[in-house]
């Protein structure tokens, strides 16, 4: 008998993170930061990295920078809803398109 592990794909680790509260995401992080250390002769694992970031990813769409927060009620003040939630989301065209 043998055991394996199936290397999740980034979506299907997003959507684990998205349920998670704040203090099992942290937690979570601090694991995958662990396994994440390079060990002699085999180096870092891609698929812990790939989680790390996407961990490191939520905590920063749950927790915007001040900065960001401040743009976008400026936004809001000089935009137009749609255009407010673009900016906000990421989703819309590219700058010069």
């Amino acid at each position: 008998m043998s055991i394996g592990f199936r290397m999740q794909t980034p979506e299907e680790v997003r959507a684990r993170l998205e349920k998670m509260s704040d203090a099992q995401l942290i937690e979570h992080r601090k694991t995958l930061r662990d396994f994440c250390k390079p060990t002699p002769g085999r180096g870092t694992d891609k698929g812990w990295l790939m989680q790390l970031n996407e961990a490191r990813a939520e905590w920063k769409r749950r927790h915007p920078p001040k900065k960001f927060i401040q743009k976008c009620a400026i936004a809001s003040e000089e935009c137009s809803q749609e255009e407010w939630l673009m900016l906000l989301t990421g989703w819309g065209p590219k700058s010069g398109e």
